[in-house]
């Protein structure tokens, strides 16, 4: 397993808070699901891991900062 796939199954554990379903897909990396959290529907396609590394980490954040400001 890389180092990659150890960081994206932390990422997916941390996602599942949020009640967020994360699947890997032929095409790439499909995020969706009702976050109560910011109160939004998600639907997302990602074609790299890089890519999905970048907004996992920009949407941990936003939610960081969301429980913060409460």
């Amino acid at each position: 397993m890389e180092k990659k796939d150890i960081n994206l199954i932390i990422l997916v554990s941390n996602l599942s808070k949020s009640f967020i379903i994360i699947w890997d897909t032929k095409d790439g990396i499909e995020v969706m699901g009702e976050d109560e959290i910011i109160n939004e529907y998600i639907e997302i396609r990602f074609t790299e891991l890089d890519e999905f590394m970048k907004w996992g980490r920009e949407y941990l954040a936003n939610i960081d900062m969301k429980y913060k400001s409460s």
